[in-house]
């Protein structure tokens, strides 16, 4: 039989009220009120977080752009600065270029792609990393950096990008026409449509980066590192591809007219449809690689002495001596 408990709430009139029945209900509703404040705690403090880490990450990238404009301006180093002409380039002595490179190695190993992406759109709109726009000649043995002669002399030059880290980057649809981009890390990239013509990336990381349709004409890939890379369509003409690693690389519909492929590995890289007219491919690697024209191979020059599978080399019409030379030359 259930308790009744009377509540006197004025001195004529009293409620009765069932507690004993309430009790379980009472304390679901106690333990849904904690869990739901237990969640918008959470939530609450996510978005802090959040917020705390983007207030942080602009306050980084503000600090980098100011100390770079001190660092052109001058006032970083006590020395005025010179300008050549109108453009966005300036007369750089050595010892500046150096305090500018390392800012920016520092700086791009800890910002977000979002926020090296502005970087990077403002070395290139500087001339800092255009090779087209550097005066004077590098140093021997150290690509990228000025010799400026004589103490006093001051020489504008590219910075070295060596070890700059844009990874995730997304330069989609950006004209950026002889960007230089030697030795950085550009792992998942993102450079679809972009307008590359002789740009440099000269042992660069482009692991996964994705140059759908980019036009490459006159680039340097030297001794990059391309592996399951995205070039579909890409425009290769003329390009120097000496040495440049597409392993697993999706090289379909792209255009390799005049480019120098010279011992550049295209191991299992899909080559279907891809246009090799006047390429040269002296001892290329394409074993494994999906190839569903052999003949346009031919096209190129040296095909022969490539690297093929044994069902692609049967159907490429080998002469007796390139045969001869096969069987000395290649394993």
């Amino acid at each position: 039989m259930r308790t009744k408990e009377k509540i006197t709430v004025n001195p004529q009139d009293s409620i009765t009220v069932n507690l004993e029945g309430s009790k379980d209900q009472l304390k679901n509703i106690s333990i849904m009120v904690g869990i739901i404040v237990s969640l918008l705690t959470v939530f609450i403090s996510c978005g802090v977080s959040v917020h705390t880490e983007k207030v942080e990450e602009r306050k980084q990238l503000n600090n980098y752009l100011d100390t770079l404009n001190k660092i052109i301006i001058g006032k970083e180093s006590g020395k005025e600065t010179k300008f050549i002409d109108y453009r966005p380039s300036f007369a750089f002595e050595l010892e500046r270029i150096k305090e500018i490179d390392y800012l920016t190695r520092a700086y791009t190993r800890t910002l977000e792609p979002e926020s090296n992406r502005i970087v990077l759109i403002y070395l290139y709109e500087s001339d800092l990393i255009n090779h087209s726009k550097a005066i004077g000649d590098e140093v021997p043995g150290q690509e990228g950096r000025c010799k400026s002669g004589k103490p006093s002399e001051s020489l504008y030059c590219n910075l070295s990008t060596n070890r700059y880290y844009f990874d995730g980057i997304d330069m989609s649809d950006m004209f950026m026409q002889n960007i230089k981009l030697h030795n950085s890390y550009l792992n998942g990239a993102k450079f679809i449509n972009a307008e590359l013509m002789g740009a440099e990336f000269r042992g660069s990381e482009l692991r996964k980066a994705d140059f759908t349709n980019a036009n490459l004409s006159n680039a340097f890939f030297n001794s990059a590192y391309n592996s399951e890379t995205v070039l579909k369509g890409a425009n290769f003409t003329d390009a120097k591809l000496q040495g440049s690693e597409f392993i697993n690389a999706d090289l379909s519909e792209a255009n390799f007219t005049d480019a120098n492929l010279t011992n550049a590995d295209l191991t299992n890289a899909n080559i279907q449809d891809t246009v090799f007219e006047k390429a040269n491919l002296y001892g290329a690697n394409l074993t494994g690689a999906k190839i569903n024209n052999p003949n346009e191979i031919t096209k190129s020059y040296n095909w022969w002495t490539a690297k093929y599978d044994p069902n692609i080399e049967n159907q490429l019409p080998l002469s007796e001596e390139q045969k001869e030379w096969r069987r000395k030359n290649i394993n």
